[in-house]
């Protein structure tokens, strides 16, 4: 378990020299930090704040950092933390689908890619496509099948809709690479 002055000077040494720590938020898991520059904390001179800049979380755990964007609020990154959604990537295995249709639409809202390596000018491309109605249809025929590598940070509602329908059996995996 990390303390909160181990977790501080964690978040200290992640911060950029010239900002300084302004918000705090204790959570039964970690502490969310969020910092600015020291520049606009003294001054309060919005020319000098730095924006689109998100908070990060030090776990209480072991102190890693799980960063977040600047899309969404405070809030919204804990809940998406809370919904075990803020690692970078995912491994989705889903064991088992009671009705294929409903579970087809989901899916496909969660906007999973795959990549196949297309060779072009001496070049190997790998450029990431969305998974369409026929590929998951055919996948869904064959359990259990891993959906390798896939974001979620984005799709928290999504996720949530498909976790709360009740219409796959499935477990997440983190990647930690």
């Amino acid at each position: 378990m990390v303390t909160f002055e181990e977790a501080k000077t964690i978040a200290e040494n992640q911060i950029p020299a010239h900002h300084s720590l302004v918000t705090i938020i204790e959570k039964p898991y970690g502490w969310y930090f969020f910092s600015q520059s020291k520049e606009y904390i003294k001054s309060g001179d919005f020319r000098l704040m730095e924006v689109g800049s998100g908070g990060f979380l030090v776990e209480k755990k072991a102190g890693q950092i799980i960063s977040f964007g600047s899309v969404y609020s405070v809030e919204k990154d804990l809940k998406i933390y809370e919904a075990g959604l803020a690692y970078k990537s995912y491994d989705l295995i889903i064991k088992k689908v009671r009705n294929l249709n409903l579970a087809i639409i989901l899916l496909k809202k969660l906007s999973m890619t795959f990549v196949e390596p297309e060779p072009a000018h001496g070049v190997e491309w790998k450029i990431p496509k969305q998974f369409n109605e026929k590929q998951l249809k055919e996948i869904l025929q064959n359990l259990p099948h891993t959906f390798n590598n896939q974001r979620f940070y984005f799709r928290c509602e999504e996720f949530e809709a498909m976790k709360n329908s009740n219409v796959l059996d499935y477990e997440l995996k983190i990647n930690k690479f």
